[in-house]
């Protein structure tokens, strides 16, 4: 681990340890004078993200030094400290009282120092949030997409909610207001390249958004930036449930088990979809049981009768086919083979 980032972990438990003592009227400051990487870019714009929603937006347009949050509870304040800590950034911490009456719980106020190296670093950021209201669409063009998610993860950090039930994530978003238009922009861009999908929110209040990720890979780049205790939490659970939703938890190995052990398998349709089951003896099974069994973040097979019934779903088909092709055709039942490659053929690809 690099000073820096042992520098950061640090400071978070500290502040952590701190809030009641920072609630009572004490000030902590914080430093770590170098900046995590060369490579800056991503952490600079998970910043502005921070900015755009929590930050004193206003007043640094204005030509106000100091970026300043106001306001913000003790997740939030972990979010920003961490974010600009791995900028090589001095934090001062104080209380911030008038939300104690208002919420009955304390928030705070976090400056952000120019000072050291942090100072250029700095005048980069001024530079990104000048930029990002003046022509955001050039700006979001010019972004790598890890620079892009960190974007959007300052954004989540701010603005966002990760729902705890239904795993849903939703942006606060009045694009009445400057914020809201350019961070609209932003997640109409995002979309129009096909990382991310934006949807309508159905319930109360009617002025958030609801996006999801058809890009996985994008997903995870965006959970690397996710510094809300909560928040990150709540993401990598959505995450874990996305990735088991759209992958196939059983390997190519356990498929040629199954299909050697098999001994019927029929195709239950509804609609215009169907899913391949499959049964396999018990008795016949023991020896192969552990190989179908373990590994994979399917269910286990349902016993029922004597037998194992194996569903096999459509994610699936590709594993199940390259498990046929692989298998010894002298191994595997006829009327097995037959009933697979009809669901590879009418519902996936041709083995």
């Amino acid at each position: 681990m690099s000073k820096t980032l042992r520098c950061v972990e640090e400071s978070i438990l500290g502040i952590t340890n701190s809030f009641s003592s920072i609630a009572k009227g004490e000030v902590l400051q914080i430093c770590c004078f170098q900046p995590k990487n060369d490579d800056v870019k991503p952490l600079l714009l998970k910043a502005l993200g921070l900015i755009l929603t929590d930050g004193n937006l206003s007043a640094l347009l204005k030509g106000y030094r100091t970026i300043v949050f106001r306001g913000v509870n003790e997740s939030s304040v972990q979010s920003i400290s961490k974010t600009f800590l791995q900028l090589g950034s001095c934090i001062r911490i104080r209380n911030y009282s008038p939300n104690v009456e208002k919420f009955g719980v304390p928030s705070f106020q976090v400056s952000v120092l120019s000072k050291g190296s942090f100072r250029p670093l700095k005048e980069e950021l001024i530079k990104l949030l000048k930029s990002v209201f003046e022509s955001p669409l050039s700006l979001f063009s010019r972004l790598s997409t890890r620079a892009s998610a960190a974007f959007l993860a300052g954004i989540l950090d701010g603005d966002g909610y990760v729902g705890k039930e239904k795993r849903y994530i939703s942006i606060a978003l009045k694009r009445s207001s400057n914020k809201g238009r350019i961070i609209h922009e932003f997640l109409r861009y995002v979309e129009a390249v096909g990382l991310i999908s934006v949807g309508k929110y159905t319930g109360p209040p009617k002025y958030e958004v609801v996006i999801t990720f058809p890009s996985i890979d994008y997903a995870r780049l965006v959970s690397e930036y996710v510094y809300h205790p909560l928040k990150r939490e709540r993401f990598l659970r959505y995450l874990r449930n996305v990735e088991r939703s759209r992958y196939c938890g059983t390997s190519i190995e356990q498929y040629k088990a199954i299909l050697i052990h098999a001994s019927y398998g029929y195709l239950m349709k509804k609609g215009n979809s169907a899913i391949l089951v499959l049964y396999i003896p018990v008795r016949q099974a023991k020896k192969g049981l552990r190989s179908i069994t373990s590994g994979g973040i399917l269910p286990k097979p349902l016993v029922a009768g004597g037998r194992l019934m194996i569903k096999v779903p459509k994610k699936c088909i590709p594993n199940l086919a390259k498990a046929l092709e692989q298998s010894d055709t002298n191994r595997v039942n006829e009327k097995i083979a037959e009933v697979v490659k009809t669901y590879i053929k009418d519902y996936g690809m041709s083995p």
